[in-house]
């Protein structure tokens, strides 16, 4: 498909995904899926390679120390047996009372605690975009911007890092809300976003 971020696939077809492969030096390879089922001229796919993890060297092996030789034990000397005294009577002793076992009180369950939300990402990423037919409003998560297509990389909209939605309207038409993230990469290289309004 080429290198990014200008590699393109051209004619994907709708309905269907399709399975592609990132791969750079240094970094683990990338599996990811297209697939364009709301029928958009042109679907971005931005990603994120994770860089390998390098092998921990193995330590050498101690020398082991050689173990000195046992020395021999000398033989005991048997000793003569001395005369054993008599037993005295033992007087008996009253078996004691059994004292009561204690209860096992079974303590209450405490109540899980709720997770906490995983944390959102902090900072800005630039985004461009560019619509069919141009000079449509853009909406982004619901709300205008108050700008119009086509927005250039120079003009970029800075935004929340995170996944965010972005809708075209023109003449009162509008085009199918697409989904998009802004990643660390886009805050210097501008994430491009199309759309076609029908």
């Amino acid at each position: 498909m080429g290198v990014t971020p200008d590699a393109q696939l051209k004619d994907l077809p709708f309905g269907k995904v399709v399975t592609g492969q990132a791969k750079k030096a240094g970094f683990e390879p990338l599996t990811f899926k297209v697939e364009n089922a709301q029928k958009l001229a042109v679907v971005e796919q931005p990603l994120t390679l994770q860089r390998e993890k390098k092998p921990e060297p193995k330590p050498e092996p101690k020398p082991v120390a050689a173990k000195p030789e046992p020395k021999p034990e000398p033989k005991p000397v048997a000793a003569k047996p001395e005369p054993k005294p008599e037993p005295k009577p033992v007087a008996a002793k009253p078996e004691p009372k059994p004292e009561p076992k204690p209860v096992a009180v079974k303590p209450e369950p405490k109540p899980e605690p709720e997770p906490k939300p995983a944390p959102k990402p902090r900072g800005n990423g630039k985004l461009a975009c560019t619509s069919s037919p141009i000079g449509a409003d853009i909406f982004i998560d619901g709300k205008p911007t108050g700008k119009k297509t086509p927005l250039s990389k120079a003009n970029a909209i800075e935004l929340p890092l995170g996944k965010h939605k972005i809708m075209f309207k023109l003449d009162g038409k509008s085009s199918t809300p697409a989904e998009f993230e802004l990643t660390e990469e886009n805050k210097d290289n501008p994430a491009i976003v199309k759309g076609s309004i029908p």
